[in-house]
């Protein structure tokens, strides 16, 4: 048995034992020492009751803690050091180095542990480790010193290039003389004071410079990066950081400061402000243009005074962005922004610099001119608030307008709203400018806001497909610039429904493509009517000759009917191309159709049914009685084609108005009074592709050699003449309806008059005759020869000068074409009046008086006798020429 002496001493040394101990078992600990009650973080052995040492272990670990605990009790001997982690009761994690052995306390088998803290030891490992990972990736950088350093100022590691940097042969010798960087190394011993506060206070410290002393006593500029390290309880364990050699900088630095000596007097004397600045915000130079700029009295004072440029921006981020533009592009051009001057008044001004750089491509300083704007400036503020006051103007604007930013609606006015069809403007504020645009322009929309936004020029105005907030479409103008608020940039759209004009210029199309075709059937009627006219004229020539039982009067009779159809198709197609002469008057548009009726029942056949329905006993518009005969003849003719199997073709007549509703409707139209055609048929009926090119010359559905296609372009050209409109309906296999609107009159329609023909005089008279057109030319000689008049022949302006030249004393006449080769009629006429001031003439040609002088023909009073020609109207033409009687001119 032990002495109870011994037994207290025995107590006292396990209860203070360094070392922790634990007396466990199965179910429970049994005894914990003081150590092993900090080890676990309990405050008393009260803490551990009802726990077991193995719910101490980390869960990790606890199949290697079960393997231990058996071989203690299967061995019955103390087991080697064994590294488990162990969870403390605060949840912190302990690396721990645990030995067990099996004793018997109390006739109870238990098991003794002592637990050594591993902790420390452990992360030690884990920063050595760091830092050899560290050491592997920079160790041997060339260009940078790296070190680690105790906050003391003595030196844990430096890498080569830190000792060379210095003078040391190697980094072992470096660390082991220099024992206090402050007082040994740097230049100013407060330098490294500073940089402990920085560190102290901040954790890190970016760009320090600070001049070094190198081993022999030598100094060099050095830029510092340092970074403080702490340890687990918060304090700093030791400094990292890197040293760059700035020496050449500095001297270069330097060097600069003494070249700029050469330059001083110009430098002196400019009117710009010229600047020399450090990135760091401190002049290095300055001319009293600048100074005074700034408010100072000489260069001297502001430079000693302006230690920080950073502090005279109005706005610092302006700083930061200029930087930024030295750093990018290597230098600022038209650079504006507001700055403090030296009695805390504000001016403007615009900068122009350059950064200049090292061998290395560090920037070493700016330099540059600064121009004050700030009268410029001030014209623009007072010009914006001038803006602001017209803000109301805005709202009620009859445009759209929007300000964004960033691709999102800041604000919109109420004509805004109302185009894309919102109730109010907070539906919209807030969205994506692309929910107002339709897919198939978002790409492009996108594409000219983002490149707005960064700068790009673009286009300022183009035009989109937008939509509603129902979906419906609408198309869209818009004029784009940027507007700055508060020296803020935003981007400002002024947007125009433009649907209807839209709608408008394909109407506008059309109708141009329409008259394009118009001219070209003009210029063939003109040239068809030369043709005509000698064929007509030899037909009737030939038939005046002939007996009348002469068998090939029957021959030269129908001649003349088929030249005088080829003549009514050369009106239509002047019809068409409005160059038609119509006898325009006040008719019975209902006397008209009634009269017709015959003539259209045997266009159609027996196997449509004709129903004639006129709603009103009388309605008089000014037209041409053939012209609108022509027209329902030509519907007709459709209206058969298209019911091949019989039907039914409805001719309707009557009054109505045409108000706002039906011109925005069908896109044409003037307000007022009109009567109407209305011809239906229930024949096969049209597509949408057929409706379209209804109108256009040449285009027919039949085919080939059973249509020319000018049908109902001739019936167009003939409307328009008559001031009138036209629409078309049809659907595919019901039919279709074309009405005609004419303007009604109020005059009284006039009887229909006939006129016998009459008998001429031959002559015995010279008459000239100026003709391009070799039959035309030969038809008309041989009829005035005919009728015993002597004729001379010219076939261009020139030839017909020269002849009326040689022969103007026996000339009574000139009959002169007005388009001619070389010189036209008119110019041959004014040349040979100055020959002979009486000439008597009168004028031919394939185009109506009245086109030729809307193409700018002026005659004077002459007469215009339009192609083609007829023989008894030639010689009466030409004996009321001769004989001076003021006859109308067929």
């Amino acid at each position: 048995m032990k002495n109870p002496f011994f037994k207290k001493i025995e107590h006292i040394l396990i209860e203070n034992s360094p070392i922790s101990i634990i007396i466990h078992d199965n179910e429970g600990i049994l005894y914990v020492n003081k150590f092993g009650l900090e080890l676990l973080g309990a405050r008393g052995e009260e803490d551990l009751s009802c726990k077991r040492f193995f719910d101490f272990i980390h869960e990790d670990d606890r199949d290697n803690f079960i393997k231990i605990i058996n071989s203690v009790n299967e061995e019955d001997k103390a087991t080697p050091p064994s590294e488990l982690r162990i969870i403390r009761m605060d949840s912190k994690i302990i690396y721990a180095q645990l030995n067990s052995l099996k004793t018997t306390i109390n006739n109870r088998k238990v098991i003794l542990t002592f637990i050594k803290n591993m902790t420390a030891h452990k992360n030690m490992e884990h920063t050595l480790r760091e830092m050899e990972e560290k050491n592997r990736k920079i160790v041997n950088n060339p260009f940078v010193g790296l070190y680690l350093s105790t906050l003391e100022g003595r030196f844990i590691w430096v890498n080569k290039t830190f000792s060379d940097m210095h003078g040391f042969s190697s980094p072992e010798e470096m660390i082991e003389n220099i024992t206090d960087i402050g007082e040994q190394l740097c230049v100013n011993p407060d330098d490294r004071r500073r940089l402990i506060a920085l560190l102290k206070e901040k954790g890190y410290v970016e760009s320090f410079e600070m001049k070094s002393r190198k081993k022999d006593g030598s100094h060099i500029w050095l830029l510092l990066n340092a970074k403080a390290i702490y340890n687990e309880k918060g304090d700093v364990e030791y400094i990292e950081g890197t040293n760059i050699d700035i020496t050449k900088r500095k001297l270069a630095e330097k060097a600069l400061e003494e070249s700029e000596k050469r330059y001083r007097s110009i430098f002196e004397n400019a009117v710009e402000g010229f600047f020399q600045t450090t990135p760091d915000g401190r002049f290095i130079d300055a001319n009293p243009a600048l100074a005074r700029m700034f408010g100072y009295y000489s260069p001297k004072e502001m430079i000693e005074e302006i230690n920080n440029l950073n502090d005279h921006y109005v706005n610092p981020e302006d700083r930061k962005r200029m930087k930024l533009l030295y750093e990018r592009d290597g230098y600022i051009i038209g650079f504006e922004t507001e700055f403090y001057r030296k009695d805390h008044t504000r001016i403007w001004i615009r900068m122009n610099g350059r950064a200049v750089r090292d061998d290395s491509g560090n920037i070493i300083y700016y330099e540059g001119t600064t121009e004050d704007i700030t009268k410029k400036v001030e014209a623009e503020r007072i010009l914006k608030e001038s803006e602001e006051r017209y803000r109301s103007v805005i709202e009620n604007s009859n445009e759209g307008i929007a300000i964004t930013k960033g691709g999102i609606f800041l604000f919109v006015n109420k004509r805004f709203v109302e185009m894309f069809g919102f109730e109010n403007e907070e539906e919209v504020i807030g969205r994506d400018i692309l929910s107002t645009v339709h897919d198939d322009d978002k790409a492009l929309v996108r594409s000219l806001y983002k490149k707005r936004e960064e700068g790009i020029p673009v286009a300022s105005q183009y035009e989109f497909k937008g939509v509603k907030k129902n979906g419906e479409i609408v198309y869209i103008e818009i004029s784009v610039g940027d507007v700055f608020f508060y020296s803020e940039k935003f981007i400002i759209a002024f947007l125009r429904d433009i649907s209807d004009r839209k709608h408008l210029e394909a109407q506008l199309l059309q109708s141009q493509k329409m008259e394009a075709i118009g001219q070209l059937a003009g210029g063939v009627a003109h040239d068809f009517n030369n043709i005509l006219t000698a064929i007509l004229g030899y037909a009737e020539l030939i038939d005046m000759k002939l007996e009348k039982d002469d068998r090939l009067k029957h021959y030269v009779q129908q001649i003349l009917t088929s030249a005088n159809k080829a003549a009514q198709l050369t009106k239509g197609l002047l019809a068409f191309s409005r160059k038609q002469i119509m006898h325009l008057e006040p008719v019975n548009l209902n006397d008209i159709i009634i009269k017709f009726k015959g003539m259209l029942s045997r266009i159609i056949g027996e196997d449509i049914e004709l129903n004639i329905n006129l709603k009103e006993e009388k309605i008089t518009i000014i037209a041409d009685s053939l012209q609108i005969e022509q027209i329902l003849m030509n519907l007709a003719t459709n209206a058969r084609d298209a019911m091949p199997d019989g039907g039914t073709l409805k001719i309707e007549t009557g009054c109505t108005d045409i108000d706002d509703v039906f011109i925005k409707r069908h896109g044409f139209g003037k307000p007022g009074k009109y009567a109407y055609v209305s011809v239906s048929d229930t024949g096969i009926g049209m597509d949408e592709l057929t409706r379209e090119n209804l109108f256009n010359p040449f285009f027919t559905t039949k085919e080939v050699g059973k249509g020319t296609g000018l049908g109902l372009s001739i019936v167009y050209g003939i409307v328009k003449q008559h001031n009138g409109f036209i629409t078309v309906e049809s659907t595919l296999g019901k039919g279709s309806t074309f009405t005609i609107f004419f303007p009604i009159t109020y005059d009284e329609d006039k009887e229909e008059k006939y006129y016998t023909d009459f008998e001429f005089e031959k002559g015995y008279e010279t008459i000239l005759i100026c003709e391009d057109d070799d039959e035309v030319r030969s038809f008309m000689e041989e009829i005035l020869k005919n009728a015993s008049y002597n004729v001379l022949t010219a076939k261009d302006g020139i030839e017909s000068i020269d002849i009326f030249n040689r022969y103007a004393n026996i000339i009574d006449l000139v009959i002169l074409d007005i388009i001619m080769p070389k010189k036209n009629g008119v110019e041959v006429f004014e040349d040979i009046k100055l020959i002979k001031p009486d000439v008597k003439a009168f004028f031919i040609s394939g185009y109506p008086k009245d086109v030729l002088e809307k193409k700018g023909k002026t005659f004077n009073g002459m007469e215009v006798v339009t192609k083609p020609i007829k023989p008894h109207e030639l010689l009466k033409n030409i004996r009321s020429a001769i004989e001076g009687e003021k006859k109308q001119l067929k």
